[in-house]
């Protein structure tokens, strides 16, 4: 049998059980498929929607650069 990586989407859930669960399941899936420490935010924006999806785009410059880990 294959595992599948099939994560939820992220939509702003105000539910920090919600959130945790979240993260805790990209967490894993990154470890699975050995995503780069460096790919991990690009391929995490990937699975925000609504609020969240537009709360990272109004923010994302003022975090993304060289000191952004």
């Amino acid at each position: 049998m294959v595992a599948r990586c099939n994560p939820n989407v992220y939509d702003r859930n105000y539910d920090p059980v919600v959130l945790e669960k979240w993260v805790k399941g990209m967490e894993k899936i990154y470890t699975v498929v050995e995503v780069l420490e460096e790919k991990k935010v690009n391929n995490g924006m990937y699975y925000l929607a609504g609020e969240a999806d537009i709360w990272w785009n109004t923010i994302k410059d003022k975090l993304v650069g060289p000191e952004f880990t």
